[in-house]
């Protein structure tokens, strides 16, 4: 759904220099692609004359090539207040509550527009500076090493119950442009066995960004080698792709929700992946409790769900005193906390991570972690 993905947010409209620039990992070889004509198709989301061009608007990186925190704050304070002028949400539809915006829908829409117009940030290489990469990397193999050793020992399907699990199924929350996509087969291919591969679903709610993320999904498959692993990418808002089309769509103040619909699109979500990963966009969502419903339904038993920020929840805290349009929410920084979020989900929290040495350097960063515990 949402995405800060980092991978955190801000970008520009489509460009035809089209490039591949956050799969520039171990393994892959840049890919230069022309662009396919720039649509929207039936998505709801198709307001394209307010979005600014990249170029004029936000470098995110620094000189020497590391992530500016403070110019890439007041650009995207800039462009999200552009976003937010095209939405109709006058005064008296707007609410005191955390998020500016009264229901989810306006949230929604809100978020559609910038993360659109962010797609082609995330397709370049400045969306994943130098000094995130190793973090990534870091969380990624933490994200794989935890979901193999929740899911030790278990079969693979009922048809193959004589044999070691091969595949597991990973859901990919806000997965933008599909930056995360090289990570998680790196670390498959790092901490896994020989036999083990790994079936990647990408969810995002901006068309544009599921559109690039598809073209780039089909160039990293192509390149893996001999390791059969997939890669999927759909387009959505993942609390109603999992949990029914409308729920949570009140109003946040009164907190009523709708009641969770079975139905084919649910049934493809519901308990079927070793792992859901949300990566720099928790803050981004409407309701917190309905992410974490809608991730624990999506959830097998012993799967875990991975909150996670390469740049910690610092960041995260001052993007929401910045721009609580696009991020209303912080990370769960307290342990206790987070398990009271997780109350009533039939999920245990078994980590919150706010600091690890990598590559032999202190850095802050966000990995939360808990483990379904359903029957």
């Amino acid at each position: 759904m949402l995405r800060l993905t980092y991978i955190f947010l801000l970008g520009c409209v489509w460009s035809p220099d089209f490039r591949f620039g956050p799969f520039l990992v171990d393994g892959f070889s840049p890919v230069t692609t022309p662009s396919s004509p720039f649509t929207w198709g039936s998505c709801p989301y198709d307001d394209t004359s307010s979005l600014l061009s990249y170029s004029t608007l936000y470098s995110g990186v620094s000189n020497n090539g590391d992530f500016d925190e403070e110019q890439f704050i007041r650009r995207q304070k800039r462009y999200s207040n552009q976003a937010q002028d095209s939405i109709d949400s006058n005064n008296d539809t707007r609410s005191t509550s955390k998020s500016p915006f009264k229901t989810s829908k306006q949230h929604l829409d809100h978020q559609a527009q910038v993360f659109n117009a962010a797609s082609d940030f995330f397709d370049s290489e400045d969306a994943t500076p130098d000094d995130v990469k190793p973090i990534l990397k870091y969380l990624m193999e933490k994200v794989l090493n935890d979901m193999v050793e929740s899911k030790e020992g278990e079969s693979c399907d009922e048809n193959q119950t004589n044999e070691l699990r091969s595949t597991y199924n990973i859901l990919d929350i806000g997965c933008g442009t599909g930056a995360l996509f090289p990570y998680y087969i790196n670390a498959a291919n790092s901490v896994m066995s020989d036999n083990s591969c790994i079936r990647i679903t990408g969810v995002d709610l901006a068309p544009e960004m599921v559109r690039r993320a598809r073209i780039n999904a089909a160039v990293i498959v192509a390149e893996v080698g001999e390791k059969a692993h997939e890669i999927d990418v759909r387009q959505g808002d993942f609390v109603q792709l999992v949990l029914g089309d409308g729920y949570g769509n009140g109003e946040l103040s009164s907190n009523k929700h709708n009641d969770i619909i079975e139905n084919e699109k649910t049934a493809f979500y519901r308990r079927k992946f070793d792992a859901v990963v949300i990566n720099s966009c928790f803050g981004n969502f409407f309701n917190e409790g309905s992410v974490l419903e809608a991730a624990s339904h999506s959830l097998k038993k012993n799967g875990i769900l991975a909150i996670t920020h390469p740049l910690g929840s610092d960041f995260v805290a001052r993007l929401n005193a910045e721009n609580p349009d696009t991020v209303p929410n912080l990370l769960p920084v307290d342990k206790n906390y987070f398990v009271d979020l997780c109350t009533g989900q039939d999920l245990v929290v078994l980590d919150v991570v706010k600091n690890a040495d990598i590559d032999g350097k202190k850095k802050s960063i966000y990995y939360a972690c808990a483990k379904c515990n359903r029957e």
